[in-house]
């Protein structure tokens, strides 16, 4: 029963009453022992009848109502649905129900249904409908009368036939006429005929299907058309078996779809179903199959040897059509084998090789003089028949000889056969322009003649060419692509490849080119599989019908010339480029980079002239560019191949500068960009100043450690003092940079530093701006090491106007909310520094508070982030755009410098100089180790339960969306407003599924508050685990970013009567709660929201990290995991990360290692990382 029938409770997302899922009818497996709810009914001449009269009323109305939907039909069973009806139907809803149609062997057939009736072994109505169903559907009935015995199948056509008097009427136009007579609208509307309309058809076939059935006899004639696409016609004749035994006369009629079964020899059937559906025979054309087919060379392939093995091909000529009359009447002599009514015998497929047409030229004695004898002949090996007039010839590839269908290969032969239905006889003094005229053909039979007469041909392996248009030259031709001809070169010749014809005539050296077809055909599908299209241009050979696209130019070249193309320009030769020169200037506060492209002469050569070298300067470069076009047109008229491999290397560093007379014009900010092109391209000059420059760069490399100032309370690192050395590089250039260290290598003591030794210089307040949840720890960290540094707090609700205490402070703390408001007023400021703390706060360059950051104005910026690039590349740009503007150019054209990978080792080279990471594996030797496992929590089966439900359920609905979004992206425009929505919805669930599928993965509390109670297999796990470590005296961690799952865990704490902390983003007293779980001996455990809690933490007391819930950035973990693993600790620390097994936790993991190298990718110059979720990523989280 619940293989039959699935049904599931889906919660909402606010986990209230759920939404009933249906799942797709299963039927049993073959190898299965059934059960009595599994068996259904076996089907046999008994069982049809024990279908109640009732029941099959019931049926047939289902059936006629158009209600059955046969679903699928293959050699084992067949599956159909009958849908529900509107109302109520045997004292219950009538919903839709599922049945299945098994092989059970011996000609038996076992019918199941999931409604009530079939479970208890009785038939239904909805198994006799879908029996009715098979009944009027061909493929069907063909299942069905190979899967059930032929007394079984008798009686259920009989029975199925026998129909009592409907107590209703089976249809209605409308409701019945009022006391008021008929609206008119409504008389009108009846007189429109409908009778083309689906549900008319259905239901004429339903009334039809169980007419008498009357065998059927058909014969198939053929007859040559004067179309070559098209060259046979194909003519069914048809006979029926009349009441008396008797076969009717032929005639040449449609035959309605269903009649198809009745056909006789049986396996016509599948040919004229075949045949039907090449056709593109349709419903609307209501239901007849024309008695006509014109059929092409591969159909006629096909179906004829099919149909000469039936015995059913004929032949059928013109004068047996004129005898036989007009099409659709009787045949005037009906014979007595049905299948012989229009040809004497049936013709035979010739199963042998194609028939070669040749033309022979024979001498002969005349009375007085020499003359020739030309006849047409058929040759096959040793074989050769004369083609004469009275033969039956097809516009191409067909021929009929004696009684055998034969395929033959010759150009146009009816053509030919008209012209030599007897012998031509050509006397000897004209044979010379007989030939001449014989070989002016584009395309002749082949000649056999005696020595002498015969010219010289050529055949040989072709070269093929690829001649380029010079681009712009086509008006409407699109800028990525360009105009070419290919031309195939036999010993010389050249001949177009859309050239008409097997042959080309040279005149004055009697000789004849034999073109290679097929060689031809490999190479230009070779064109077509680098991705050259065509287009047709019949009429002119000479023009340039191809269309080569410009983005794949270089490598495309390639590719053809190492499988033997030359390629060339219409006005000469296709050269590359011989020297690029390349040469930065500067100005006062910019850098000019000048581009020239040298290409080659080449000496003069049958097909071209010479030429000298040419040079294309940045401009004419820059403006192919800007077109999409990867060659460019020399002066000369030649075409030059832009140099693809350099700009493949530096090509985005153009979009990064603007054109100024002439070259492309850098800021001094992007110093660092053009420094990264010259490590690559060492030859490119440049002027003192850049040099300069560059060398100020390189010092990078070699910064000195400067200590911290007198007075300062903390001694600093060797790596703290080199950061201080850092700053101090950074200042001199004029650049800003991102201290990027791990989490716990103290970065706000190196930054207190830096303002300490600031103050003592003078030159005014610095802004620093930070997280909210670090405001406490910023005051706290600034009395302690650099009491003497006077810092005001900017984030105090009563706060006052800057203006009036600015000069009295040397540091103003506030927070990127007070950021976002107050920007109007701060940005009035000259600040010495601008420090932003959590600087991935401003990772999409999009928000206010990364707007209001470029907003404020200072000597110099720094960026204080352990984690500076967290999901995507993207995030860099923003976080350039605040320390040094410019330099990674503009939002939209770093975007596409990130997309490939190539391009990301010359960004981290040029980001190296402004970017500091340390880690504490390099820095901190002295640290505790840390460890890191996975522990991996079987869910229990309610838990399970509910998981799978919501996989499935969401993976049906996203399925669905992405279908809807396929079909509209072919009806509709890429801009509809529909097409947006679809995409909004799909992105919208894309969230609701991971997030749902993730909390149910953590508690079944998380998605239907009222099962907060149940069993969770982490909470479980994390329990016993917290125990052991409260009795041994250690402190943990437990971090989700859930806090109704952190809710959760706290009632079950206390019933465990294990004290505890908590910190979410609600919490106001984060300073006593951090100091009492790092005091206080007697509380073991502290809970905290991963987003409130993940950063800016000091929780060294405790040694246990628990990780309930994993996140997508690997970065965002490792900063929780950080609270307890840096500077102070002296414990070793273990890190756990709780996952359910087979959920969607485990691909999150899988994620996380592909994520895990994205920062180094650029920051550290590996070549790995990703930057988004991908949608092969979102199938594997949902299988």
């Amino acid at each position: 029963m619940e293989r039959l029938r699935l049904f599931r409770m889906l919660p909402e997302r606010d986990g209230g009453v759920g939404h009933w899922n249906r799942e797709r009818y299963t039927a049993p497996c073959a190898c299965e022992p059934p059960t009595r709810s599994m068996e259904g009914l076996t089907l046999s001449t008994l069982s049809i009848q024990t279908f109640d009269a009732e029941t099959r009323e019931a049926g047939r109305l289902c059936h006629d109502r158009g209600r059955v939907r046969i679903t699928e039909v293959d050699d084992l069973e067949l599956l159909a649905t009958v849908r529900g009806a509107d109302g109520k139907k045997r004292n219950q809803d009538s919903p839709d129900h599922d049945v299945a149609l098994s092989k059970a062997g011996k000609g038996r057939v076992r019918a199941v249904c999931d409604c009530e009736h079939s479970l208890e072994g009785r038939g239904c109505e909805h198994v006799w409908a879908t029996l009715l169903a098979c009944l009027a559907s061909p493929r069907a009935y063909r299942w069905l009368k190979k899967s059930m015995d032929e007394q079984t199948l008798e009686e259920l056509g009989d029975t199925g036939s026998r129909r009592p008097v409907p107590t209703v009427p089976e249809r209605r136009v409308g409701p019945a006429p009022t006391a008021f007579g008929v609206p008119a609208w409504r008389k009108r509307m009846a007189k429109i005929d409908d009778r083309d309309s689906l549900d008319h058809l259905l239901t004429e076939a339903a009334t039809d299907t169980f007419a008498t059935r009357q065998a059927i006899q058909v014969s198939f004639h053929a007859s040559p058309t004067d179309d070559r696409v098209w060259p046979v016609c194909l003519e069914i004749e048809s006979r029926r078996k009349r009441v008396d035994g008797q076969w009717g006369p032929p005639r040449r009629s449609p035959l309605k779809r269903r009649e198809i079964t009745w056909i006789e020899p049986e396996e016509a059937q599948a040919i004229l179903d075949r045949l039907a559906g090449a056709a593109d025979w349709r419903l609307g054309q209501r239901g007849d199959i024309p008695t006509r087919f014109h059929l092409d060379r591969s159909m006629t392939m096909e179906v004829a040897p099919k149909l000469s093995a039936l015995g059913v091909l004929f032949l059928e000529t013109s004068s047996m059509r004129e005898q036989r009359g007009t099409p659709g009447g009787t045949s005037p002599r009906p014979q007595a084998d049905p299948r012989r009514s229009s040809s004497p015998a049936p013709l035979q497929w010739d199963e042998g090789d194609p028939y070669e047409a040749w033309v022979s030229i024979t001498p002969s004695r005349g009375s007085n003089r020499d003359s020739y004898r030309a006849s047409l002949v058929l040759r096959r090996g040793a074989e050769q028949v004369m083609l004469t007039g009275n033969d039956v010839v097809f516009p191409s590839d067909f021929v009929v000889l004696g009684n055998r269908l034969c395929r033959a290969e010759g150009p146009n032969l009816q053509t030919w056969q008209d012209a030599f239905a007897e012998p031509l006889d050509v006397p000897g003094k004209d044979i010379d322009e007989f030939l001449e005229q014989f070989h002016s053909f584009s395309a002749s039979p082949r000649l056999d003649a005696p020595a002498g007469l015969t010219w010289t041909e050529i055949s040989t392996s072709p070269t093929p060419h690829l001649v380029v248009c010079p681009p712009g030259e086509w008006a409407g031709d699109p800028p990525d692509e360009l105009r070419a001809r290919i031309e195939f070169d036999y010993a010389g010749v050249r001949i177009p490849a859309n050239a008409p014809g097997e042959r080309a005539r040279l005149d004055a050296e009697r000789k004849v080119v034999i073109r290679s077809l097929g060689e031809e055909a490999t190479q230009l599908g070779e064109s077509r599989r680098v991705g050259i299209r065509s287009e047709p241009f019949p009429d002119d050979p000479m023009t340039f019908p191809y269309l080569v696209p410009t983005s794949r130019l270089g490598e495309m070249v390639e590719a053809l010339e190492a499988a033997g193309w030359k390629i060339e320009g219409r006005d000469g030769p296709v050269v590359r480029p011989s020297q690029i020169e390349a040469t930065v200037s500067s100005g006062v506060d910019w850098f000019d980079l000048d581009i020239r492209v040298e290409y080659p002469g080449a000496a003069g050569s049958e097909q071209h002239r010479a030429y000298a070298a040419e040079v294309v300067e940045l401009p004419e470069l820059l403006r192919a560019l800007k077109r999409k076009e990867r060659v460019v047109r020399l002066s000369s008229g030649r075409l030059g191949f832009l140099p693809e491999e350099w700009l493949e290397r530096h090509g985005w560093l153009l979009d990064a500068g603007k054109l100024e007379r002439g070259a492309i014009r850098f800021r001094r900010s992007q110093v660092a960009l053009l420094d990264a092109l010259l490590v690559a391209e060492p030859a490119v000059g440049s002027d003192e100043v850049f040099q300069a420059a560059r060398e100020n760069l390189q010092k990078f490399h070699a910064i000195s450690p400067v200590q911290a100032p007198k007075g300062f309370r903390a001694t600093l690192r060797p790596y703290q003092e080199l950061s201080l050395g850092w700053f101090e590089f950074l200042r001199t250039l004029g650049f800003g940079g991102c201290l990027a260290d791990d989490m716990g290598l103290g970065k706000t003591v190196m930054i207190l530093a830096l303002l300490d030794s600031r103050r003592r210089a003078k030159p005014g307040p610095s802004l620093v701006v930070v997280p909210r949840s670090l405001v406490f720890n910023w005051k706290r960290e600034a009395e302690k090491f650099a009491p003497k540094l006077r810092l005001h707090d900017h984030t105090a609700p009563d706060r006052k106007d800057l203006a009036g205490y600015l000069d009295l402070v040397d540091v103003v703390l506030t927070t990127y909310g007070v950021l976002r408001r107050e920007i109007t007023q701060l940005r009035e400021f000259e600040f010495d520094y601008v420090i932003l703390d959590e600087a991935q706060a401003i990772k999409n360059a999009n928000t206010a508070a990364a707007k209001s950051a470029r907003l404020l104005r200072a000597s110099h910026r720094l960026a204080m982030s352990g984690t500076p690039i967290e999901n995507h590349l993207g995030e860099l740009w923003s976080l350039f755009e605040f320390l040094n503007p410019g330099l990674l150019g503009s939002s939209p054209t770093f975007q596409k410098w990130i997309t490939e990978s190539p391009k990301r080792g010359t960004l981290a080279h040029s980001i190296q100089p402004f970017v500091l990471r340390r880690s504490k594996e390099q820095v901190l030797t002295e640290l505790p180790p840390k460890e890191e496992q996975t522990l991996y929590c079987s869910m229990g089966e309610r838990q399970q339960k509910l998981y799978d439900e919501l996989r499935s359920h969401y993976r049906g609905a996203l399925l669905g969306l992405r279908d809807e979004a396929q079909s509209l992206r072919q009806d509709l425009d890429p801009r509809s407003s529909r097409l947006e929505d679809n995409i909004h919805a799909s992105q919208m669930l894309v969230l609701e599924a991971l997030l749902r599928l993730r909390q149910a993965a953590c508690h079944p509390g998380l998605v239907d508050p009222r099962l907060a109670g149940e069993e969770s297999a982490k909470v479980d796990v994390l329990l016993e685990r917290l125990g052991e470590i409260a009795e041994e005296g250690h402190k943990a961690l437990v971090f989700s970013q859930f806090t109704s799952l952190l809710s959760i865990v706290k009632d079950r704490l206390q019933i465990a009567r294990i004290p505890y902390e908590y910190l979410d983003g609600r919490t106001r007293n984060r300073e006593e709660r951090v100091a009492r779980f790092q005091e206080d001996p007697r509380v073991p455990v502290f809970l905290i929201s991963l987003k409130a809690g993940g950063t800016g933490l000091n929780l060294t007391a405790a040694s246990y990290v628990f990780l309930l819930d994993p996140w997508w950035n690997p970065a965002t973990e490792a900063q929780a995991i950080d609270r307890a693993h840096r500077m102070g600790q002296e414990r070793p620390v273990l890190a756990c990360r709780l996952v359910a097994h087979g959920t969607v936790e485990e691909r999150i993991l899988e994620l996380q290692e592909r994520k895990r190298g994205l920062a180094e990718a650029v920051i550290r110059s590996d070549d790995t990382g990703i930057r988004s979720l991908t949608r092969d990523d979102l199938e594997q989280l949902l299988s």
